[in-house]
């Protein structure tokens, strides 16, 4: 073989040795940013209608706020006594919704039960019971802890110590909650020494830290906290409420700073008892994509704007409408009935009946329908109110589907509120909302 053969024939071999070994790159999809919301009482007895807002709205974690310890180890999420010798003793219908929480058709992941808050004794009888007993299994705060843990399928302890800062104390819990089964996860706003301290002990346990960035963490910079701590941060903002707060344009805007500045991990809202109180384009699901889109996540398709409210009193009891016959009684505030469908004709118009449901007596209802005719997940469009009435009893009359509306399945929305014109959105008060769907061709 002469010198060209012998160099053809070696360019051949090395080719086929870096096939061989040639190796192709993996590419990892980004990991979807922490999205947390905490709440209070609405957490623990907000019904049902609280459970379908959250499962909808594209957080992806929920914080259950305050867990407060008593002198004797009983437990107490608010003013609720929940855990007590050992075992759960709350209502039955709070773990159902729990539970439910990651179920399903549902952005969450994550459940996390946070301890103690601005002037809470917690941390104090935390320290004082294990000064006392220990951490072992046998302890009342073990088995106390453990209950909760089980009743809400808490992933996850909360550290909101926001006043005793006993670092030792702090491990040793931390290393029962581990022991159970559960990370630790952090809330400071002050004292980085005690924070340091507890993080660096604890070490890998400790995997989120939610960085308060609101009222006496208003000055607080994430990149700072990052450093100190040794892990990304997930900053919190307020909503808007009674004494300032932002709207959810201004989260977004500020997480979005907060990603590009320091790579955060997520961001986290506070506090859901006053979104409630909110309308678009303030409501859960308006939060929650302001921290996904801020922090660079992706958004669950197709969602609506929330809507529920309170049907003690008063409820939806049947909807008629064309072919469409569903009776349903009392939800919670809300009925996701999107299962049932109407098929409607451009065109062509339908009869309605709706009837309300009362606890006692009756009262004035004021009713109203709406069709996503263009089927771009709101009913704020000219034309998509396509039905308003009042009365004690069962209201009628008809809808015309408008031959400009799409074809395919939308939203078909049914409100009823007492003493009040309603909203397609929100909270609304002393009613109830039923989702449906209708078919247009």
């Amino acid at each position: 073989m002469n010198k060209k053969g012998i160099l053809s024939f070696m360019i051949i071999c090395f080719m086929m040795i870096g096939l061989m070994f040639q190796v192709t790159p993996i590419v990892q999809a980004q990991e979807e940013p922490v999205s947390a919301v905490y709440g209070g009482g609405s957490f623990v007895n907000g019904g049902q209608s609280v459970v379908d807002d959250l499962k909808a709205s594209g957080f992806n974690t929920i914080m259950i706020w305050a867990v407060h310890v008593w002198e004797n180890g009983d437990l107490y999420l608010n003013d609720l006594l929940v855990c007590k010798d050992g075992a759960y003793v709350g209502e039955q219908s709070w773990v159902d919704n729990w539970q439910s929480l990651k179920q399903g058709d549902t952005s969450i992941n994550r459940i996390e039960i946070s301890v103690g808050a601005w002037g809470s004794g917690a941390f104090d009888n935390i320290k004082k019971h294990i000064d006392t007993y220990g951490t072992g299994s046998d302890t009342v705060l073990y088995k106390n802890f453990q209950a909760l843990i089980n009743a809400t399928g808490a992933d996850a302890v909360n550290y909101d110590d926001e006043k005793t800062y006993d670092v030792a104390s702090s491990v040793a819990f931390g290393q029962m909650c581990v022991q159970m089964g559960a990370k630790v996860t952090l809330c400071p706003y002050t004292n980085t020494s005690y924070w340091q301290s507890v993080k660096n002990q604890l070490g890998s346990n400790v995997d989120r830290v939610y960085l308060q960035c609101y009222a006496g963490g208003a000055g607080n910079n994430p990149g700072t906290w990052q450093n100190l701590l040794g892990m990304k941060v997930i900053p919190g903002l307020w909503c808007l409420h009674s004494g300032g707060g932002l709207t959810a344009s201004a989260v977004q805007s500020q997480m979005t700073t907060w990603k590009n500045d320091y790579d955060i991990a997520g961001g986290f809202m506070w506090l859901y008892d006053d979104i409630q109180k909110l309308s678009s384009p303030n409501l859960t699901a308006d939060y929650a994509s302001a921290i996904n889109v801020g922090c660079g996540g992706s958004q669950p398709p197709n969602t609506y704007p929330t809507i529920g409210g309170r049907s003690y009193y008063e409820w939806i009891s049947s909807v008629e409408i064309g072919t469409l016959n569903h009776v349903s009684g009392d939800n919670g505030g809300y009925g996701d009935f999107t299962s049932q469908v109407l098929n409607a004709t451009k065109g062509n118009t339908y009869n309605v009946s709706l009837m309300p449901g009362f606890k006692s007596g009756t009262y004035t209802e004021y009713w109203k329908i709406w069709i996503d005719f263009n089927q771009d997940n709101d009913f704020t469009d000219a034309g998509e109110e396509v039905f308003s009435g009042s009365g004690k009893s069962t209201v009628s009359g008809s809808i015309t589907i408008p031959t400009s509306a799409n074809t395919g399945s939308t939203r078909m929305r049914v409100v009823m509120k007492y003493n009040g014109q309603p909203t397609s959105s929100g909270n609304i008060g002393d009613g109830e909302a039923e989702d449906y769907t209708i078919t247009i061709q």
